[in-house]
């Protein structure tokens, strides 16, 4: 009696691991897609503060010594 009930619940352990897996197999996770924003509306959104423009990059200004001294030799001449 226990053998059959132990191989009952093993059977039917089999049949849900494969459906489980069959389903697994259909599901597929599709990723949002950013929304395409033409011109008029980004200003607009970005006049609402729904938006923030991007900021530009900063140039970084690296004086030396050379560089010092040959400007001010070129604003001598």
């Amino acid at each position: 009696m226990a053998n059959k009930i132990t191989f009952l619940a093993k059977i039917f352990i089999i049949i849900l691991s494969i459906t489980l897996s069959s389903y697994a197999l259909e599901l597929k996770i599709v990723p949002l897609k950013k929304p395409l924003l033409n011109e008029e509306v980004k200003k607009s959104k970005i006049l609402k503060n729904i938006i923030k423009p991007k900021e530009k990059p900063q140039k970084k200004i690296i004086a030396t010594e050379e560089t010092l001294n040959e400007t001010k030799k070129s604003k001598k001449e």
